[in-house]
């Protein structure tokens, strides 16, 4: 003999449930977050990224502001965060707050990351092609590099470079460690003559966590 069993009690017992859950939260206000970034549209990896960070409603020492994808840091100004983001992943930030002894989701956004610009290489002011006269030619001391269009406290120091000139009809390269001309290479700086040129190359930066990048070249001319 098959029993038959009548589920349509249980299903009105359920759909009760729901009912009287929903109406519990009826009351509730929902409070949403705003996440404004403020010098830019994407997080670069390896610098402060500095983000606003509001709840409508919320007090700000109420509000819980997390990642997925390195570390975010108060500043300290109200409701001013940093991000620091360590890969070209894309990072989700997080946005709750405390009510009571609960924890209220009010938002989850998600930006891409990019690797910090190439810094560009200078000799004196120049960071492609130059012309130094050759009674002044004592004034190129070496390299250095400058972040352009790019509103971050952020440096790449040069560790190595090759300056390459024409000694008896030939190229020849010299290569220095660190940003300053070695004595071999003053001594053959000395020797060029008008018209000749001074290629500047491989250099080798250093910046944020380790990010080592390899430069532009820089072509001077003696006049």
């Amino acid at each position: 003999m098959i029993q038959r069993y009548n589920f349509l009690p249980l299903l009105l017992l359920l759909i009760g449930s729901v009912i009287m859950f929903s109406a519990g939260f009826a009351g509730k206000t929902v409070h949403e977050a705003n996440i404004q970034l403020i010098k830019q549209n994407v997080f670069y990896i390896g610098v402060d990224n500095p983000i606003s960070v509001s709840v409508n409603g919320i007090s700000r020492d109420r509000i819980i502001v997390e990642t997925d994808n390195g570390t975010i840091t108060a500043t300290g100004a109200p409701g001013m965060y940093n991000v620091r983001v360590d890969s070209l992943n894309k990072t989700n930030i997080t946005v709750s707050y405390k009510d009571g002894g609960s924890t209220i989701f009010a938002g989850l956004y998600s930006y891409r990351n990019k690797r910090v610009p190439d810094p560009r290489t200078y000799i004196n002011s120049f960071r492609t092609e130059g012309v130094v006269l050759k009674e002044n030619i004592s004034t190129i001391v070496g390299v250095f590099t400058r972040m352009e269009n790019f509103d971050f406290d952020v440096s790449f120091k040069p560790q190595s470079f090759s300056m390459s000139v024409i000694e008896d009809g030939e190229w020849k390269e010299y290569k220095a460690i660190g940003p300053e001309l070695t004595p071999e290479m003053k001594a053959a700086l000395k020797k060029c003559e008008e018209e000749d040129k001074i290629i500047f190359h491989n250099v080798m930066t250093k910046g944020p966590g380790d990010d080592v990048r390899l430069s532009n070249v820089v072509i001077m001319t003696v006049k």
